[in-house]
């Protein structure tokens, strides 16, 4: 099983993400970073089904765009 390490900025941004959705809803702010969450924590057991990073083009580094959630 893979590990999950998130970023101290990429924390940061779902949290600006969340509050910013609050601002409408916080019912529905809730509901996306579940979503976001739970999407990334099937790195665990599924480690290259997200894509590699164009940026680093390391294998061990993944992301999802959100609209692939």
């Amino acid at each position: 099983m893979a590990q999950v390490v998130w970023s101290p900025s990429s924390l940061g941004d779902l949290d600006a993400i969340a509050e910013f959705i609050a601002r409408d809803s916080t019912h529905y702010a809730g509901l996306y970073v579940q979503s976001i969450m739970a999407h990334v924590e099937k790195l665990k057991d599924l480690p290259k089904s997200g894509r590699i990073v164009p940026e680093y083009g390391r294998e061990d580094l993944r992301e999802f765009i959100s609209g692939e959630i």
